[in-house]
């Protein structure tokens, strides 16, 4: 995962549960070649019992500026979350034309009366053409 994109679960967190989300956008920043039918997915799920990572894609257009919610407990308007964890079952995302970019949504689950870590890791990962 990114450093520091999702907090420590703090002991207090991980006994009563906790959801967040977090926004990040997949830019195409090649000068010239569009990203081609560009899909993403969970590469690697969180190792840790109690905790899972979910993505959707955005509501705002290619290349738009996405939502923003209160805070990071309140979910995106109209972002369906899912667990893919190949390229076949990936989040179709579509073309990414050069210096554009699209909205991927994260969201971390921490079950109630799971153990506190201040080590959660996860990977995501993406594929396109290039034209």
């Amino acid at each position: 995962g990114i450093d520091a994109l999702f907090d420590f679960t703090s002991a207090a967190e991980a006994i009563a549960g906790d959801v967040e989300y977090r926004c990040l956008y997949l830019r195409n920043a090649n000068a010239t070649d569009t990203m081609l039918s560009a899909v993403a997915w969970i590469a690697a799920q969180t190792p840790l019992a109690g905790s899972v990572l979910a993505i959707g894609l955005g509501s705002s257009a290619i290349n738009g500026t996405e939502q923003t919610v209160a805070n990071e407990s309140t979910a995106p308007a109209g972002v369906t979350f899912s667990e893919p964890a190949s390229f076949g079952a990936g989040l179709a995302i579509g073309d990414i034309p050069a210096g554009q970019h699209k909205a991927i949504w994260l969201r971390r689950t921490i079950t109630a009366a799971s153990s506190s870590s201040p080590n959660d890791t996860w990977q995501l990962g993406y594929q396109c053409e290039t034209a």
